[in-house]
């Protein structure tokens, strides 16, 4: 197992926008295009703009096949511009467990 580590930094004032089109128009589509939800997070201290989300792939095989989803769907596209007006960055980083990780 691998996962995709999202941290995306929002555009501030505009979380509230952001939350709502993640969860009524992003995530309904992402089981579509092969991509798990392991879990999402703001943070409780710190930099208040952000959210983390992480996502679980088999194998960095599942990762790039659902990447080349993302892509080519067409109702994914129009969501993601939506969303990149609400955000300053986002960086994604594909992490893979050590051996004494609980998540294997």
């Amino acid at each position: 197992m691998i996962y995709n580590l999202v941290t995306t930094v929002i555009v501030p004032g505009k979380m509230a926008e952001y939350f709502d089109i993640a969860t009524k128009e992003l995530m309904p589509l992402y089981p579509k295009l092969g991509m798990k939800l392991a879990g999402s997070f703001r943070p409780y201290t710190g930099n208040m703009n952000e959210i983390y989300t992480m996502y679980a792939f088999d194998d960095l095989a599942a990762f790039q096949k659902a990447r080349e989803a993302q892509q080519k769907n067409k109702d994914y596209q129009i969501v993601a511009a939506k969303l990149s007006a609400l955000r300053v960055s986002q960086t994604l980083t594909v992490l893979e467990p050590n051996a004494w990780s609980p998540m294997k």
